[in-house]
């Protein structure tokens, strides 16, 4: 099988990313976000007076919101900030690990605070009167000691309005069933004991808006999946990707993410015209140093226009997580329209597992023509599970290059009118890391990819074991839809190494009992890249005795600019010209029929790359990565 390299040529202003050897996040003006050059990171403690937030310039109207109680869980913040000392109120703080050092000024403790004073405080967000308390897990390791204190939330009244959660890097870990040692959580491991801590709160607080914001220090998905859990259906997942660039995120799972930020919170999502920390540091490695200044802050963002919508709307409508899920499905902006990802189901709903559902605009979200169809149509909740139709427990995941297994589900007709979540259940004997693949089939012919083995091999020597095995994998890909008929899954393994056994299969279906139409007011982004398919490289994928496959070995494709066409552009009169030459080169693959030369769509993005035009015009471009094994059919 061949596989060729297309190029495509992106405006710097539309889809801001970062090059592989670099830290930092690169806008057509820098002068308008940063007042530091020499810093790598967003300080909370600078003043940012050009900064561009969710406050349009020379705003009149701002929400009172100190009927609401927030609450954040993470590492830590430092209480002398000024932007956020007014509003901390100790009242009803958890404390399990450590806490705070009122002057540390560590890493961690910048990007808490940095988060929380751009949702709360006036100067960056339009909210008044805010007041949040803290949950410190500094330290924190264990999974058991964490679910300990969140059970304090359910014996207090604190009653929380709005609650964010850090994920953070090796934060949970439980111990296994054949000994003392800590391991670290699979992704999407079902541990009952929080499923309970949790599903415990949401019923006692029903409008609790919970966020969760994933990401190894905000940056690739696949690790922070490793230590999280992120697949409980009443919860908001706000993504990160950082280090695999903005248009060229390829997800691993469909996690059910609400939305994805790019590196500096930029691209996918952004509120109205404002873009958030333009520059940052990540990582351009695995086991680097990453900060997660993107994605937490993308979430705590997203927790203040959830303020916004509970103070405006608080005397008539009920804003709950449904409430919220539908405006956000059915108002949000497609990004690059041209990702293979992106899927628009039989109920005309888009959705991108890398995306989430697209851009956040705050002002759809605060409109009551939309709230008001919200209320309108959701009708009542109604949570149903259904089981695999198949007689035998076990069964052997095959090899690559096999045919896919399918399993099938009937839903049944009753109460249930429209799909809101469906959760993929099932038990795993050993787990190897990263190369299952799952393919979900509604009953309206929607397909989803629920689970890509795009890491190849990576950790495919690992076994884990765990105390039941069991996984969820979460989809909001079918949102809208009838439920009733029958659902597929379509199992395949991606290694040459028998894998695993899996058992147990079932689908969890959370739904509606309403039929009334949906009025989608979702739109595309207009602006696109540029593009030149002219520059393309074949790559073979050897699969014979002689010679194995090639995939995860370095591959290298030169080309020279002129190949690309035409790229210049019209820029401001105040961009210098340094600005006027930076282009950043994201890179796709397209699946090649060496028998009648035809191209297939666009299926796999690689790692982008900044260039200077004037720089490097007259010298062939070299770029270089690694052929992903799921790319071997």
């Amino acid at each position: 099988m061949f596989f060729s390299i297309f190029i495509y040529i992106e405006p710097i202003e539309e889809y801001p990313t970062i090059e592989l050897s670099s830290d930092m996040t690169q806008y057509s003006d820098m002068k308008k976000y940063i007042t530091n050059e020499t810093s790598e990171i967003f300080d909370p403690y600078s003043n940012y007076p050009n900064y561009d937030t969710i406050t349009e310039e020379n705003f009149t109207d701002t929400y009172d919101v100190s009927h609401l109680k927030f609450l954040y869980i993470g590492k830590g913040f430092n209480d002398t900030n000024l932007l956020i000392n007014k509003s901390y109120d100790s009242t009803y703080d958890v404390i399990v690990g450590q806490n705070y050092t009122k002057n540390d000024l560590s890493e961690e403790y910048y990007e808490g605070t940095g988060s929380i004073s751009i949702a709360l405080s006036e100067s960056f967000s339009r909210l008044t009167g805010a007041k949040f308390s803290y949950f410190w897990v500094k330290n924190v390791k264990e999974m058991d000691t964490f679910i300990g204190g969140f059970r304090n939330l359910t014996k207090k009244e604190a009653n929380f309005d709005i609650i964010v959660m850090s994920m953070f890097r090796e934060f949970f870990t439980i111990v296994n069933n054949t000994g003392n040692n800590q391991i670290p959580m699979l992704p999407f491991y079902r541990y009952d004991k929080w499923d309970n801590c949790i599903s415990e709160l949401l019923d006692k607080y029903d409008q609790t808006i919970f966020i969760i914001r994933s990401g190894d220090y905000g940056v690739l998905s696949v690790d922070a999946q490793y230590f999280s859990l992120l697949y409980l259906p009443q919860t908001f997942i706000i993504g990160a990707s950082s280090t695999s660039g903005s248009s060229t995120f390829t997800s691993q799972w469909s996690s059910g993410t609400l939305a994805c930020v790019t590196s500096g919170a930029s691209d996918t999502l952004t509120f109205g015209p404002a873009r958030f920390f333009p520059k940052i540091t990540v990582a351009s490695s695995f086991g680097g140093d990453r900060k997660g200044f993107g994605s937490n802050t993308a979430a705590s963002i997203f927790a203040s226009v959830v303020a916004m919508m509970k103070t405006k709307f608080k005397d008539k409508y009920k804003i709950d997580y449904r409430t919220v899920l539908y405006a956000v499905a059915l108002s949000s902006t497609i990004i690059d329209s041209s990702h293979p990802l992106w899927i628009t189901n039989n109920a005309s709903i888009s959705f991108n597992p890398a995306y989430g559902y697209g851009r956040i605009e705050y002002t759809k979200l605060i409109s009551e023509t939309l709230i008001k169809h919200v209320d309108e149509v959701k009708g009542n909740f109604i949570n149903k599970t259904i089981y695999a139709d198949y007689d035998v427990k076990l069964f052997t995941i095959t090899f690559a290059g096999e045919e896919e297994r399918n399993f099938t589900f009937d839903f049944p007709e009753g109460d249930m009118k429209r799909v809101e979540t469906v959760s993929f259940i099932f038990h795993l004997r050993h787990f190897y890391y990263s190369d299952l693949h799952f393919t979900l089939t509604s009953p309206m012919k929607t397909k989803a990819v629920l689970r890509s083995g795009a890491k190849g091999e990576r950790f495919s020597e690992e076994k884990k074991h765990l105390e039941t095995m069991e996984f969820v994998i979460l989809s909001r890909e079918f949102f809208g839809e009838k439920p009733n008929g029958t659902w597929t899954i379509s199992v395949k393994h991606w290694n040459y190494v028998p894998v695993d056994e899996i058992w147990g299969m079932k689908l969890n279906i959370t739904g509606s009992d309403s039929d009334k139409e949906l009025n989608i007011n979702k739109t595309i982004s207009t602006r696109k890249p540029f593009s030149n398919e002219k520059a393309k490289s074949t790559i073979k994928f050897s699969d014979n005795q002689n010679k194995p496959r090639q995939c995860m070995e370095k591959v290298s494709v030169n080309f020279n600019l002129s190949d690309l066409g035409n790229v210049s552009r019209e820029y401001n009169d105040s961009s210098t010209s340094e600005e006027k030459d930076i282009r950043y080169l994201s890179f796709y693959l397209r699946s090649f029929n060496e028998t009648n030369g035809t191209d297939s769509e666009r299926i796999f993005d690689l790692r982008p790359k900044k260039i200077n035009l004037s720089r490097d015009k007259n010298k062939p471009i070299e770029y270089s990565f690694y052929p992903p094994c799921i790319l071997k059919d």
